[in-house]
């Protein structure tokens, strides 16, 4: 048989004759020019959205965002776009380095950065810890200083030494939490850098010359030739924000400011250049669905096994505040950033947040745009200003500090709640000192304490202690005290000052108390402890004294302590 050759033209008329479907075909790459857009930050990771433009072509192409970070999680990459004429077929991740060397080095640098990412992890878990002993020791202190029950033979007994005792642990724990939460902070500052370091090395080492990231490949269809925007998000680790706020006291502590600050540091590996910067509270990581419990199993306890070798691998105005629900996947759906308007400028404004309530997370949009670098550095932005009305109280316990402190109670205007964080405190231009505050709820009241106040002069003097012995059938030892307190009003306007103070409780029935003038009359006296609590009134410029006398008997040669 005579086999004919089959011309070279035959298949490419073929092609032409009978088209192969388009999923067959490869589609053509094309770059885009790309840049960071927007930054949703949550309390613990990051969502980046990066805007790109191509020309398309008609048919159907592959637009690449090239230069992302390796560390970007593959599962939260999405895609969307602008424009008429063109739809977005899929998505997929490319790898734009070449596969990892498994040389001495570069496995000895990839287990000093697993080393030091699980210590910065433990850096996160520690902080969190020292956070939450905080707030139980404020929640203690609060309680074991406030009377919590409406009946006073409801509150247990409580000394002066019980209280000194509870003041010196409390400022002991909280100092050793501060120190600690400092040394975290500056080793975290290092530890940053390491990483940093470490990881440049390896990206040398792996793949020289070339920086080691990935790219994102979006297939698109065109109709006809056109231009189309793209946005492409993917979420990274390494990024958290927390508030942090300010309360300015005017000095004659009628009015109150309180600013509210979104302190943000990241080390994801990519600068943060003229973003829009959203905060959000929301925890992805947690899911929507309760957790179900496990079966609580008690059993006999077995002998433990011996341990196996461990391997030897190793706001301002415009500022937009919104509540959304904390779906499943959290990342599924694109953050709309929203243009802030600045309005016009007007040289001393105050500016304040517009609050939208939605959901149950809060979502703080920063207008304008933001620079945030990638060194572990706080970055800090404002997210709202409140003016409030203050109803303040002047409180004193001369006993233990002289003078007189103010407390002013506010109220959280905004339907948001505001955050546990830390909080410093001024009155006029002058620091006062720094606090921490608890979780406030929408439209709830909560505490500041402002400081010492010197308009109000609060003093306790006490009375020449006295003894003498008598009694004819049996004789008994008589111990006189007494105290004084002045309390002068040096300010303009008329106030009331609560002051407590204190007599003696014996602590057993050969110990005899009692009072023998006590003026002006206390407001409260509570039996079991001795306090003693008074409201004076003053006018302005107004000084008045308060008069305690007692006397305690107890059996001759007996001796006591306490007084």
């Amino acid at each position: 048989m005579i086999r004919t050759p089959i011309p070279l033209q035959l298949p490419l008329l073929l092609t032409l004759l009978f088209p192969l479907p388009a999923g067959l075909l490869s589609a053509a790459e094309i770059p885009a020019e790309h840049q960071i857009r927007a930054v949703t930050v949550y309390p613990d990771r990051a969502i980046v959205t990066r805007r790109g433009s191509a020309s398309l072509p008609a048919g159907e192409h592959q637009v690449i965002f090239e230069n992302l970070p390796l560390r970007l999680d593959e599962n939260s990459i999405r895609a969307g776009g602008t424009g008429s004429g063109w739809k977005i077929l899929g998505v997929e991740i490319k790898r734009d380095y070449r596969e990892p060397t498994q040389s001495p080095e570069a496995l000895k640098l990839r287990d000093q950065i697993r080393l030091l990412e699980d210590k910065r992890q433990d850096f996160n878990d520690e902080r969190g810890d020292l956070g939450q002993k905080r707030d139980l020791l404020n929640k203690l202190s609060r309680e074991a200083t406030t009377s919590s029950g409406a009946d006073e033979d409801e509150r247990p007994a409580v000394n002066v030494a019980d209280i000194q005792k509870l003041v010196e642990y409390y400022g002991q724990e909280i100092n050793k939490i501060s120190l600690r939460l400092r040394v975290i902070e500056r080793s975290e500052r290092d530890l940053a850098k390491d990483l940093e370091r470490l990881r440049a090395e390896l990206a040398k080492l792996e793949n020289p010359g070339t920086p080691q990231n990935r790219k994102v490949a979006v297939t698109v269809e065109a109709a006809a030739p056109t231009t189309a925007a793209i946005e492409v998000s993917y979420m990274l680790h390494g990024a958290s924000w927390s508030p942090q706020y300010d309360i300015h006291a005017a000095e004659d502590t009628k009015n109150i400011t309180l600013t509210a600050y979104g302190v943000v540091r990241q080390n994801t590996g990519e600068h943060w250049e003229n973003v829009k910067l959203t905060l959000s509270t929301a925890r992805p990581q947690l899911g929507t669905a309760v957790p179900d419990l496990e079966p609580w199993i008690v059993q006999v306890e077995q002998p433990m096994p011996a341990a196996a070798p461990a391997s030897p691998s190793g706001m301002l105005e415009g500022a937009k505040l919104e509540r959304r629900s904390n779906r499943a996947g959290g990342f599924a759906d694109q953050l709309a950033v929203s243009d802030a308007s600045l309005g016009e400028d007007k040289a001393v404004q105050t500016l304040t947040a517009n609050i939208e309530q939605r959901g149950f997370s809060a979502v703080y949009t920063i207008p304008g745009t933001t620079s945030v670098p990638s060194d572990g550095e706080p970055h800090r932005s404002t997210i709202s200003r409140q003016e409030m009305s203050a109803k303040t109280e002047y409180t004193a316990t001369p006993k233990l500090i002289p003078g007189a402190f103010v407390k002013a109670k506010v109220q959280n205007a905004n339907p948001a709640p505001l955050l546990p964080g830390p909080l410093n405190v001024f009155m006029g231009n002058d620091f006062v000192g720094s606090s921490r505050l608890s979780l406030v709820g929408p439209e709830g009241v909560f505490d500041v304490f402002l400081g010492k106040d010197d308009g109000i002069k609060v003093q306790r003097k006490d009375k020449v202690r006295k003894e003498e012995t008598g009694g004819i059938v049996q004789k008994t030892r008589r111990i006189k005290l007494g105290y004084t307190i002045e309390v002068e009003n040096m300010k303009r306007t008329p106030e009331t000052i609560t002051i407590k103070d204190q007599i003696p409780v014996p602590a057993e029935s050969r110990i005899t108390l009692r009072t023998t003038g006590i003026s002006p009359k206390p407001a409260k006296e509570t039996k079991e402890t001795g306090e003693l609590q008074w409201d004076i009134q003053l006018k302005p410029k107004e000084k008045k004294t308060i008069e305690v006398d007692f006397e305690i008997e107890v059996p001759p040669g007996l001796p006591i302590t306490g007084v």
